[in-house]
């Protein structure tokens, strides 16, 4: 996940677009990529919020991994200041690439413009799960009727 932020990012930065769509966790970290104070007005979609890209540093542990500690690990995989990874990736003490997406919307355009694929998953995100507490609302896509 890590190389395709990053290559988004690029993407972002060459082509300019006036808004980027991120579909749940898998690109949530473009912002951090992207050059100096640049910013873009992010829509973050969920379709499936539970898994949240949350990643467990026994994953990145072997011979060579084992006497850097975690966080510089993450950092070194995400090409990642440590700072940046502490403040955007770290939700309830993990690696949370979905919280990244969260907290830019947060910081960047006061909380709006997350949105859920129906109503009842809306509700059901702002119920169930402490990364959307404090969000003004999560906005419902509902699939179009026939």
């Amino acid at each position: 996940f890590s190389l395709w932020n990053q290559c988004v990012a690029c993407l972002v930065d060459d082509l300019n677009p006036d808004l980027y769509h991120c579909m749940d966790y898998h690109a949530a970290l473009v912002p951090l990529y992207l050059p100096g104070v640049k910013q873009i007005p992010m829509i973050l979609v969920l379709h499936n919020a539970d898994y949240m890209g949350i990643i467990e540093t026994d994953f990145i542990n072997d011979r060579f991994w084992k006497p850097v500690y975690a966080l510089r690990r993450l950092s070194l995989v995400f090409n990642l200041k440590a700072a940046s990874i502490r403040k955007y990736c770290t939700f309830e003490g993990r690696f949370n690439m979905l919280f990244a997406g969260v907290q830019y919307i947060k910081e960047v355009q006061g909380g709006h413009g997350i949105c859920a694929v129906s109503a009842n998953y809306a509700v059901e995100l702002k119920r169930e799960h402490a990364l959307f507490a404090g969000l003004p609302m999560i906005a419902a896509l509902d699939n179009a009727p026939d």
